[in-house]
């Protein structure tokens, strides 16, 4: 019984010395790598940030570019049809098929 006692002690006293508390040193070390991690995590989201609102700026850009092509087109169609229609008339009156 003694020896099983003795066993017991042992072990407790072998497991205590395992979890032993860091020292200083470690403790600053732990919260040194935890706020490079937090630091590159900020790095990376402000350069996310960064490319966001350069392709937002690009795709507004783009954006009135494109609207000033679909306004050019309507400027364009709305000529061409005035021409053909004017063209259309002139055959007519000069004798040609009214079927046209």
């Amino acid at each position: 019984m003694n020896v099983l006692l003795l066993a017991a002690v042992v072990n407790g006293l072998a497991a205590c010395a395992a979890f032993r508390e860091p020292t200083y040193g470690e403790q600053i070390e732990d919260e040194g790598m935890a706020l490079r991690e937090v630091g590159a995590q900020w790095s990376k989201g402000e350069s996310l940030v960064e490319k966001g609102e350069e392709r937002i700026r690009s795709g507004q850009e783009r954006i009135r570019e494109g609207e000033r092509m679909v306004e050019e087109g309507r400027e364009m169609t709305r000529e061409g049809t005035e021409l053909m229609r004017a063209s259309k008339l002139r055959y007519e009156e000069g004798g040609g098929d009214s079927a046209y």
